[in-house]
């Protein structure tokens, strides 16, 4: 592979003949073609590592969830009694309230 002094060299040539204008656009094609190949690898191992870091994320989601889940299954019994609390109690207190109200009035 052409070094970037050995490429400034023959840009730097004046073009005599045509082998030489293609001997150039060769050089240039084949840095072009290896710079992009090596931008390549570099977002491959990028690529890689988001992957890498995306599992991590999931696996941390998954920690989080699973007992907020939980949680959120015992707030909802909680919930579910507390209002099955209060039917039993508020129920007889109206009738034990109502039947008060009725006594006095009598």
């Amino acid at each position: 592979m052409p070094s970037g002094e050995d490429t400034a060299a023959l840009a730097a040539m004046p073009i005599s003949n045509p082998s030489d204008r293609a001997s150039r656009r060769s050089v240039t094609a084949s840095k072009l073609l290896w710079s992009r190949g090596l931008e390549l690898e570099e977002l491959q191992l990028k690529l890689a590592k988001m992957q890498g870091l995306l599992g991590d994320l999931y696996e941390l989601h998954e920690d989080i969830a699973a007992p907020l889940s939980e949680d959120m299954n015992e707030a909802l019994q909680t919930a579910t009694t507390g209002v099955e609390l209060r039917h039993g109690v508020v129920e007889p207190f109206l009738k034990v309230l109502s039947t008060a109200i009725s006594n006095h009035q009598v």
